[in-house]
């Protein structure tokens, strides 16, 4: 109180943060793609007048041990265009036009200072012109398509993929203004970004984990993904206010990620927030409740996570194929989810969550049940293999839907 008059509150300072979406960890190599021709729709989440774009020339898998250098030298021509449909701009590194990566090497771009501001909530465009005589890290997207054949429309394409065998194949279209044409009808290769950064007071999002958490079965019957490319249990809630960065591995063991993390949890120097992990994997690889707690505390005090806020979440079910039995381990997963809802998951260094997204609590018939709900008669649960471990376009909506994932609480 000063003369009688209310001081407004601070405003959070300005950080250098993820402002889009649709940033990913790579999780593959396209070994025999030589030319590539790549570009991307993304949703800017803060009021962008400059931007710069980070990659990274490694990948993440299931393989020990689990994070690795490609054995390739890419180079790199990025660009961005908004509005869709203008004239493309080029970045640069170090005042340079291209920039060739060192193997294993995460590379920021400069800062560039955009001919029209992008203003919140509007989509813009990334390319990228790769020039590789031993092929391009990748993201991977199983069983989802981002493209039509023939397609180059951006407003329809969240994404397109050109690209050849035979070095010097593929002009760069960005460079003229052009936009690549789509080679495949089910292309599920994409060059996208480890992190899109502007100086920004929102906050931001840093996604880890397993296949729930980037979204395999988050499409339609004919594989296609909704028009946000937004998928799974936190970036469907969360990319509609935040920009967010997915480095989730399919497959993924939060035992295994504390093993060999860095080049992904590096990411989240960009994040204001994390969210995950889901523990499907470690329930069905007969890790204990305890254990399980344990890991979560040691994740807690991971060095790149400090100072950030973290959300855990509960891990929904994993039952037989017909969704009649539990799983063999479910008292594991029931478990760790009561531990999380009943807060005591703590670091060794006396670290909290910020709190935890109970996902289970809406995925599940009834409470610790260990089967799948279903929603007005329609499964919720990916007809693709394995049967009964991931939501599909309906169960991941649900979780939207629900609110559970509630964007209300994440705050600076």
């Amino acid at each position: 109180m000063n003369g009688g008059l209310v001081q407004p509150p601070s405003l959070p300072s300005f950080y250098l943060g993820q402002v889009a979406t649709r940033a990913y960890a790579p999780n593959n190599v396209a070994a025999t793609s030589r030319s590539i021709n790549f570009q991307s729709f993304h949703f800017a989440r803060d009021d962008i007048t400059a931007i710069a774009v980070e990659d990274g020339n490694w990948y993440a898998d299931l393989t020990t041990p689990f994070e690795h250098n490609p054995g390739a030298t890419p180079t790199y021509t990025r660009y961005i265009q908004y509005p869709i449909g203008s004239s493309w701009q080029r970045f640069s590194y170090s005042s340079a036009s291209s920039y060739t990566f060192a193997d294993g090497e995460t590379k920021l771009s400069d800062m560039l200072t955009l001919a029209t501001r992008i203003p919140k909530g509007a989509a813009f465009m990334l390319g990228v012109h790769v020039e590789s005589a031993n092929g391009v890290v990748v993201y991977n997207y199983p069983n989802q398509n981002f493209q039509t054949a023939g397609n180059n429309n951006p407003a329809v394409a969240t994404q397109i993929w050109d690209a050849s065998g035979t070095l010097a194949a593929r002009a760069d279209y960005f460079a003229t203004n052009g936009s690549p044409a789509a080679t495949s009808a089910s292309v599920q290769n994409a060059i996208m970004p480890t992190a899109i950064v502007a100086y920004t007071r929102n906050p931001s999002i840093y996604i880890f984990g397993n296949s729930r958490d980037y979204g395999t079965g988050d499409r339609d019957a004919a594989g296609f993904v909704d028009g946000t490319g937004d998928t799974g249990n936190s970036a469907r809630s969360l990319g509609r206010f935040f920009g967010y960065i997915n480095c989730a591995t399919s497959g993924d063991k939060l035992q295994n990620w504390l093993t060999a993390h860095t080049k992904r949890s590096k990411q989240a120097q960009y994040c204001t927030h994390i969210s995950g992990p889901d523990l499907i994997n470690d329930v069905n690889g007969s890790r204990t409740a305890a254990q399980m707690a344990t890991d979560l505390g040691t994740m807690l005090d991971v060095a790149d996570f400090a100072g950030k806020k973290v959300w855990l979440v509960t891990t929904g079910p994993n039952p037989d194929s017909t969704n009649a039995t539990p799983n063999t381990n479910d008292a594991a997963r029931t478990g760790i989810n009561d531990k999380i809802r009943s807060g005591q998951i703590r670091s060794a260094g006396n670290i909290i969550p910020a709190g935890f997204w109970d996902i289970a609590s809406i995925e599940e018939s009834a409470h610790n049940s260990g089967l799948w709900d279903t929603i007005n008669g329609h499964a919720i649960t990916d007809t693709n293999a394995p049967l009964q471990l991931h939501n599909n376009m309906y169960g991941y909506l649900n979780i939207l839907r629900s609110r559970i994932v509630d964007s209300a609480r994440v705050v600076r």
